[in-house]
């Protein structure tokens, strides 16, 4: 499934559908930006097909290919006495050619032409997170942000949040140290955002 209890288009034998689970021992805090790392080892992961563009984050959890989308990421935690359980959920877009998906979306099949053996990608994929996880628990997300500024779908673009039933309009200014959305209104008030929807707005 999807953020937001959405259901995640999953049909048989085309796509990757991955969950792993580990355990942190320390405080939630440290786990600000967490989701937006794993994003980056999947761009990791798939660097090396001949996509001709580069692939983007938008925050908080999609990974969209000339705007249309290409991955998502859930990571939902959970507690245990003094340990916390990290549920990491990924879901690509592989060799699927058709779908009934309502928005803009895409395959590595549809962009290369080519059909993948998932199995491959998975087993990459695996190598990359347990890189990425690694580096994570010893630096945090400062030691990722130069990378994510590379791949940041949303940054220096006009784009609504919504939260609940708020709605804010401004310029995205990328993300902070904690994986916080920062978005300048027109008056240049600066706001924080942990979670919402974004959206871009089209010239």
């Amino acid at each position: 499934r999807g953020r937001l209890e959405r259901p995640w288009y999953s049909p048989f034998g085309e796509n990757i559908y991955f969950s792993q689970r580990i355990s942190f021992q320390g405080q939630l805090n440290q786990l600000s930006g967490f989701s937006l790392i794993v994003s980056l080892a999947v761009i990791q992961t798939l660097q090396f097909l001949p996509l001709p563009n580069p692939i983007q984050v938008k925050w908080p959890n999609d990974l969209l290919y000339e705007n249309k989308k290409l991955a998502g990421i859930l990571v939902e935690i959970d507690k245990l006495s003094n340990e916390y359980f990290l549920t990491i959920g990924i879901g690509i877009n592989v060799n699927m050619l058709e779908s009934d998906i309502n928005q803009a979306w895409t395959s590595l099949k549809k962009i290369t032409a080519e059909t993948y053996d998932r199995n491959l990608l998975i087993t990459a994929l695996i190598q990359q997170l347990e890189n990425h996880i690694a580096l994570f628990f010893q630096y945090k997300l400062s030691y990722f942000l130069p990378e994510y500024q590379k791949h940041d779908a949303l940054i220096n673009n006009q784009i609504i949040m919504q939260m609940g039933s708020n709605i804010y309009k401004g310029t995205c200014k990328g993300i902070n140290a904690e994986g916080l959305l920062i978005l300048q209104e027109a008056d240049d008030t600066v706001r924080l955002f942990a979670a919402g929807e974004a959206t871009i707005l089209k010239n």
